[in-house]
């Protein structure tokens, strides 16, 4: 694994309103961001709107390390954030589509850890299906 790909880190789960510029502060605490790339809707009905992930890229594998270890599960505008290790994409002869290559995870998890994260996601789902509900019986009144 070269030393950028230990580096980089995956943020997903991302809520809409979560801005470049608060990932940015976000990561900084754990050393230098040496870039951040948000993923953008170019096409169709979400045009301009952020997809719910980006990139982050700090400067030194231990600042990597550090920040997806206090980070995977923290809770950012009601959703707990999903960072793990960036993995390259590779083309397979003929397809159209990069397939994800998959290294393997060096460190076990913690399972208490697991457990809090899954619980975590679990309530923003409920938070999420609660505010649907909400915004339908709104909008039958």
């Amino acid at each position: 694994m070269s030393d950028k790909q230990t580096r980089r880190l995956f943020v997903g789960n991302l809520a809409r309103n979560v801005t470049e510029s608060q990932i940015i502060r976000l990561f900084k605490q754990f050393g230098t961001v040496k870039s951040e790339s948000f993923a953008w809707h170019k096409s169709g009905p979400h045009q301009g709107l952020p997809k719910g992930f980006c990139f982050v890229e700090l400067a030194t594998p231990q600042e990597a390390e550090k920040a997806m270890n206090a980070l995977n599960g923290f809770v950012l505008f009601g959703r707990p954030l999903c960072v793990s290790l960036a993995h390259a994409k590779t083309y397979i002869a003929g397809d159209k589509k990069p397939h994800t290559t998959h290294a393997p995870t060096q460190k076990q998890e913690d399972p208490e850890r697991d457990l809090a994260r899954c619980s975590a996601g679990i309530h923003a789902i409920e938070a999420k299906l609660k505010m649907m509900e909400e915004e339908k019986k709104a909008q039958t009144k």
